[in-house]
């Protein structure tokens, strides 16, 4: 059963992201603070905590050892740790 959920904290830079006219549309209309507190509530209820995280880096950082480092990542999907 799951213990933890890592949701990616938006909220800084979710103001500043382009990501082209029609995208950029559909995403700034997700009610994001809304649906961190509404998955927050019913984890809770469940005995599950909530982690918001920093988004930098994420895909060059390992989950287990926090180490960064770019040439880890051998493609989107997969991440070797070097430690």
């Amino acid at each position: 059963m799951f213990q933890r959920i890592v949701i990616g904290n938006l909220t800084n830079n979710f103001p500043n992201i382009d990501i082209g006219r029609k995208n950029n549309e559909k995403f700034h209309k997700i009610p994001f603070r809304k649906l961190i507190h509404r998955v927050t509530y019913k984890a809770e209820e469940e005995g599950i905590s909530v982690e918001l995280v920093d988004e930098s880096y994420t895909s060059q950082k390992c989950s287990v050892c926090k180490v960064i480092k770019k040439s880890n990542r051998k493609y989107r999907g997969l991440y070797f740790c070097s430690v």
